[in-house]
């Protein structure tokens, strides 16, 4: 089937009719020192771009979801309303955050520790292993990865050592390594340089993710189906039903410095192509508009709410 063009969204909007142009004139400013910042760390903030990943496909499930034994009916099931425990907010290496962070943990080890097994965790010794170790005293019934969907082929790509973009400055600095005239101390505990190496300011990085951004979106998606691979593996397909997998993702929209953040959940396996990050679609109620057109208006069989976390923070 063909793809459907889309109409991309001005990745930046001013919408305090109070003070015109003046959230413009802020970004700016925060742009310029982005760029600033760029510029020394050699990636080259004349280059970058901010096209949308807008292209895409009708819903359908992940490669590895065909080869699975179909889900079994639950054989304890009532009309009743249960209660469930779990979590719908969890991030693995896959996040640009997790990872600067020092995470590692990867989607498989997420969901094996919310079943109640134990994983380990950093800081690593010498020859690789965890220094400790954290299990749950109570599995979970339920639980989701929701690894943000904005620069996930940007962080995928510079961690992966047989990509195009690994040994970029870029990648480089976003390592945590050393960039040109920047000492390798000073980047290893500079959070805020490791993300600007990674963050552009007009969108994305032309160093990572190639012309037209198609490197990036090719990497996406690769990300995309790991996370929907291992959502599949952990589900129980059996009639116990004794734990629930949800692919989801993290849509991560902050503008003034506000959190509007929404946890997007699928009610199954039949996904939207991409994931929607706020670099594609800035506003919220276009997201709401997105998921329509790409996976519950689509009578597919998609289904997707999107639940905002942190309301406290969203100024309203």
């Amino acid at each position: 089937m063909p793809r459907e063009p889309q109409t991309a969204t001005p990745l930046w909007h001013d919408r305090d009719p109070r003070r015109p142009g003046r959230g413009f004139a802020r970004r700016a400013r925060g742009a310029l020192l982005l760029g600033a910042l760029a510029f020394a760390l050699g990636c080259h903030p004349i280059e970058w771009f901010s096209p949308g990943f807008e292209a895409w496909s009708p819903p359908g499930g992940p490669a590895v979801a065909n080869a699975l034994a179909p889900r079994e009916p639950c054989e304890h099931r009532t009309a009743l309303r249960q209660p469930f425990f779990g979590d719908l907010h969890v991030h693995t290496a896959l996040s640009m955050d997790t990872t600067i962070r020092g995470g590692t943990s990867t989607p498989d080890e997420a969901y094996r520790f919310a079943r109640g097994e134990a994983i380990g965790l950093p800081p690593l010794r010498a020859d690789g292993q965890p220094t400790r170790t954290l299990k749950l005293r109570t599995p979970l019934d339920f639980a989701a990865v929701t690894d943000h969907a904005e620069w996930l082929g940007e962080t995928s790509l510079c961690k992966r050592p047989d990509s195009d973009a690994y040994d970029s400055g870029a990648c480089r600095v976003f390592r945590g390594e050393s960039s040109g005239w920047i000492p390798p101390g000073l980047v290893g505990n500079g959070m805020f340089l490791r993300i600007a190496a990674v963050v552009g300011f007009f969108g994305r990085s032309r160093e990572i993710c190639g012309p037209d951004a198609a490197g990036c979106r090719a990497e996406v998606a690769r990300a995309w189906d790991i996370l929907q691979e291992a959502a599949e593996r952990h589900q129980d397909r059996t009639a116990a039903c004794r734990f629930t997998t949800f692919h989801a993702w993290e849509y991560s929209a902050a503008p003034r410095r506000s959190k509007v953040h929404r946890n997007v959940i699928l009610r199954n396996e039949i996904v939207p192509e991409l994931p929607i990050s706020w670099i594609d679609e800035p506003d919220a109620a276009g997201l709401w508009r997105k998921l329509d057109e790409r996976c519950n208006a689509t009578q597919t069989g998609c289904e997707a709410i999107a639940i905002p976390h942190n309301p406290n923070l969203s100024n309203g």
